[in-house]
């Protein structure tokens, strides 16, 4: 109740709509978080990114963590295109990001994964281009 003097908890309670939205938030953002299940952990990894996939006609948005490695990202990205998109087949997906000179970059590493998304600010996205 706002008389309360307990302190808000991660928790939440019945009492406090806040403490309700922090455990919806935190719910979705391990769902978002990826194929290892780990929930999101904002000391640790700081917010996820949100990651724009052009593929072919289809424009899809994924988030994942900061951390996130080369053959996660492709994973994740793979499994968002056959579930919502034409994709059917199970070649491999060849990924490219715009870099800050307006170059098409070819990621094949998770070191390129992260000088991809160094350009991350929060509220903004990182642009995937995938074939």
């Amino acid at each position: 109740s706002p008389n309360s003097s307990s302190p808000i908890t991660p928790f939440g309670s019945s009492e406090s709509s806040l403490g309700g939205v922090a455990i919806r938030n935190s719910r979705s953002h391990a769902f978002d978080g990826g194929i290892n299940g780990g929930g999101y952990d904002h000391q640790q990894q700081g917010p996820p990114v949100k990651v724009k996939v052009h593929f072919h006609e289809d424009i899809f948005v994924i988030q994942v963590h900061r951390a996130t490695e080369y053959g996660d990202l492709v994973q994740q990205v793979g499994r968002k295109i056959r579930l919502c998109g034409p994709r059917r087949d199970d070649r491999p997906l060849r990924v490219k990001y715009r870099d800050e000179d307006g170059d098409m970059v070819s990621l094949g590493s998770t070191e390129d994964v992260q000088m991809a998304f160094e350009q991350y600010r929060p509220g903004g996205q990182v642009t995937l281009f995938v074939t």
